[in-house]
């Protein structure tokens, strides 16, 4: 995607503690198409009070989660 050359995008990957990621994090990311924890993820970070930028389709999944 081009994102790891982008000095304003830092990507973490299985951290320990996530207290800490999200209260560095502007924006959460969720670019799967399927499986249950992409609903997981969107729903954690509305919880956190982050906005997401994911497919359409996960999102109909999450907020029927709701």
């Amino acid at each position: 995607l081009g994102l790891y050359s982008d000095p304003r995008v830092q990507v973490i990957a299985n951290p320990v503690e996530m207290t800490e990621v999200v209260q560095l994090a502007s924006v959460s990311i969720v670019p799967l198409r399927m499986g249950s924890g992409t609903r997981l993820k969107i729903l954690e970070a509305f919880a956190w009070g982050l906005p997401v930028d994911c497919r359409c389709s996960s999102v109909t999944r999450a907020a029927s989660m709701m």
